[in-house]
């Protein structure tokens, strides 16, 4: 009959999928039961004692069943958020325990930074679009830091997190942080992009991680938009613009502006035709080529387009960088607290022959 209970357990588990640790401690309880059944079962009478560990046998499955059930859902991590451990000292480990990170229970969202830590809820609180930001306090003397930052954003399932070690010596401005952690299946989503517009050099965009070095200079310096958005005015280079009658018809504003940063259009390659790579700069002939190669770089200045649309008593906004020869490199966009307020880009995404589930995943160039 224990050979029945494992049987029912092993079926009960694979239907459940539960962690590992929460098996194991499953399984000993049931040898538990097993040993126990075994010993308040007096000898004799064998159709009882068949019938009761029947029913037993199913009430243990059931009630294995319902428990392991109720473990996977009640506290489900969320893909992409098993974030590493960062303890008092500074130290990191990223074979983080089962309970560190992001976990869903019953449609709420719950961050938890340590092992023994209270779980935060954080529901309602990131989106596609916006980040959530925990600063957690560290001692600078053993770790040479201030504090960590857990930023992360998402939705559903497709949450991601970077954390970042804060160096209290850093200049108002600079990047202070180092990424110490980072979910490289997103590299620079718009969450992160607005962690970064509103946390570092004004106007300036520069993702961290070396995985983007790119620097980008936003034209649009800030906006305004009184109550009902009656008025409604964006800062451009340090210039105010009134587009308060541009919106009045409920239509697509754009302001094409040129940029104050510069891209590479390209280099002769006909310079350095003939010289085998890697450069070989001993040899003064391939060093003389090298340099007029390097020297006939071209350069100029990015594209920008700055978009406004009205909506509701709310004004969106947007900016697209576009390379001299008119690739896109970077896009941001302004007061849309989640993705369901970037619909109304779908016209202008489309006429250049984008979707807008593609734009959401662009992490430029």
């Amino acid at each position: 009959m224990e050979q029945d209970y494992r049987r029912m357990f092993e079926q009960a588990v694979r239907q459940a999928q539960p962690d590992p640790a929460r098996t194991d401690a499953l399984r000993a309880e049931l040898a538990q039961r097993c040993a126990e059944t075994g010993r308040r079962t007096p000898p004799g009478r064998k159709r009882g004692k068949l019938l009761r560990n029947v029913l037993v046998a199913a009430a243990v499955a059931a009630a294995l069943t319902v428990t392991v059930a109720a473990e996977v859902i009640a506290r489900q991590p969320v893909a992409l958020v098993a974030m590493a451990e960062v303890r008092e000292d500074g130290c990191i480990a990223f074979d983080a325990p089962v309970n560190v990170g992001v976990f869903r229970i019953k449609d709420r969202y719950y961050l938890q930074v340590t092992e023994d830590g209270e779980p935060i809820d954080i529901t309602g609180q990131f989106s596609e679009t916006v980040p959530y930001v925990y600063v957690r306090e560290l001692d600078g003397k053993s770790s040479g830091y201030d504090c960590l930052k857990y930023v992360l954003g998402g939705s559903g399932d497709r949450i991601a997190a970077w954390i970042l070690m804060h160096d209290p010596e850093a200049q108002e401005g600079d990047l202070e942080c180092r990424l110490i952690y980072g979910n490289r299946v997103e590299l620079d989503p718009i969450w992160w992009r607005t962690y970064c517009y509103e946390n570092y050099a004004p106007g300036t965009w520069r993702s961290l991680g070396g995985y983007n070095d790119r620097e980008l200079r936003l034209v649009m310096e800030g906006w305004t938009a009184d109550a009902g958005a009656q008025r409604v005015t964006i800062t451009v280079k340090g210039e105010e613009v009134d587009i308060t009658q541009q919106l009045s018809a409920g239509e697509l504003y754009i302001l094409p502006v040129e940029g104050e940063e510069r891209s590479l259009i390209g280099r002769d390659e006909t310079l350095i035709a003939g010289c085998p790579t890697p450069w070989d700069m001993s040899d003064p002939e391939v060093a003389a080529k090298v340099r007029a190669y390097e020297d006939s770089a071209v350069y100029g200045y990015n594209r920008h387009e700055v978009l406004a649309c009205r909506d509701g008593d709310q004004v969106r906004y947007a900016e697209f960088v576009y390379t001299p020869e008119g690739r896109l490199q970077f896009w941001m966009p302004f007061n849309c607290p989640s993705a369901a307020q970037l619909d109304w880009l779908e016209g202008y995404v489309t006429q250049h022959g984008w979707t807008l589930d593609k734009l959401m995943k662009f992490s430029g160039i």
